[in-house]
């Protein structure tokens, strides 16, 4: 019994931990925000690398990857990698433009960050773009977005999420988390000339 409330005690700490990090770091990257403007159509013609952050959770990374054939035909030129959790790389059917960064858990730290070997494996790589397909904050995630700093960083709106990307897009909230997946893609197409604006309208409401 006392080591089930010693364990208890001990997650509740590192949720708080966690929490308190999210806040400090989003309070330091609004100090420093440098979000830069550009011609979107014209940068997302010459994307020749791009950084995918699906959502951790297993249920959840499923429904997002399945945009991946999608975003191969809006980007045809485009290599793409996948951070991918080690418990989840068999989800992934990979190919010679799609490559894996995989992590264990413990390349997280007790306060939610990313430990320097993860750091690292998104350093060592330059990217035109970053996506990330988490529909809430997600603090690994913005933090390796930050670290990646690629000119173009997309995610669904979120208001933690200003200080860290500079193109937002918002699903409609009735939508199925397939749905609201699909809405970024065909956004996106319309950029890329592969989809009319009104298509992509009719599963989008808004990009910020």
């Amino acid at each position: 019994m006392t080591w089930l409330r010693r364990r208890f005690q001990f997650t509740m700490l590192k949720d708080l931990a966690r929490k308190f990090t999210a806040r400090a770091y989003l309070a330091y990257a609004r100090r420093r925000d440098r979000n830069d403007v550009y011609d979107v159509g014209e940068y997302l013609s010459k994307i020749a690398t791009a950084l995918i952050l699906p959502p951790e959770q297993p249920e959840h990374f499923k429904t997002a990857i399945r945009i991946l054939d999608d975003l191969r035909q809006n980007f045809a030129q485009t290599q793409f990698y996948l951070l991918t959790p080690k418990a989840c790389t068999e989800m992934v059917s990979l190919d010679e433009r799609i490559r894996l960064i995989s992590y264990e858990t413990e390349e997280i730290g007790f306060h939610g960050l990313p430990k320097d070997t993860l750091q690292q494996a998104i350093r060592s790589r330059h990217f035109d773009m970053v996506i990330d397909l988490n529909l809430d904050f997600n603090l690994i995630a913005t933090f390796l977005c930050r670290t990646s700093e690629a000119k173009l960083r997309i995610c669904f709106v979120h208001p933690a999420r200003d200080p860290f990307y500079n193109f937002q897009i918002r699903a409609l909230d009735s939508n199925s988390l397939a749905q609201k997946y699909q809405s970024l893609v065909n956004y996106l197409a319309v950029f890329t000339n592969n989809l009319m604006p009104r298509e992509a309208m009719a599963e989008t409401a808004d990009v910020l």
